[in-house]
């Protein structure tokens, strides 16, 4: 009898914690559908087709859908070998994939030799400034249309201002990372809502004495 008592209580308490929380979400214009509960349908894993990799990321997974992943390291440390496998992967299970070609680093026998399908890959190269390939990265990362993104390099991306500027003018200290940190935010809702994979690909640089 206690214990019933004790559920009931737990159910009315549960109901008016729900009842504030819908107040709370219409007050501040938020869908209802926002707010779930853990128990989400299946999300589709793309593996990287690297054994040690996807072994660590676990059994049968891989790259969850609609996340915005770094591929981090130095020069030469296979960071696009890892992007031409993740695309490879991705073919294999019929989606559309993408490679900007911002670092000129897009080399098609290379591909090819990662299992890559190159008719079936779409090349963006030589777009200009950070913000138009910032721009169009958005658009296609927010229609869906392509499963897995590639961007090599990140770093490779030049803001305007920067780009209008000669070398002597070197007032464009941060100028890269504020543009980065507004590009990623927003990024990471778009691909989140479209289900849509974005690799970055960045470069570690050591410093003297490092």
């Amino acid at each position: 009898m206690a214990k019933e008592i004790k559920n009931s209580i737990q159910d009315i308490i549960d109901k008016d914690q729900e009842r504030l929380l819908k107040q709370k979400l219409k007050a501040l214009g938020i869908d209802e559908k926002c707010v779930k509960s853990g128990d989400v349908e299946n999300i589709e894993f793309i593996p990287t087709g690297v054994f040690e990799v996807d072994s660590i990321l676990g059994a049968g997974m891989g790259i969850p859908a609609g996340t915005l992943i770094e591929f981090c390291g130095e020069s030469q440390s296979g960071k696009t070998w890892l992007g031409y496998k993740l695309i490879a992967e991705a073919q294999k299970l019929g989606k559309k994939c993408a490679f900007f070609n911002i670092e000129n680093s897009y080399y098609p026998l290379r591909a090819l030799s990662c299992g890559v399908n190159t008719a079936q890959l779409l090349l963006i190269e030589n777009v200009g400034s950070a913000e138009k390939y910032g721009e169009l990265l958005k658009f296609m990362a927010e229609t869906g249309d392509y499963s897995v993104i590639v961007v090599d390099s990140i770093s490779a991306m030049i803001p305007n201002d920067e780009l209008e500027k000669s070398l002597e003018q070197v007032q464009t200290i941060g100028l890269h990372a504020r543009f980065v940190k507004r590009l990623t935010k927003d990024l990471t809702a778009k691909t989140a809502a479209s289900g849509t994979i974005v690799v970055l690909i960045n470069q570690l640089y050591m410093g003297a004495g490092v």
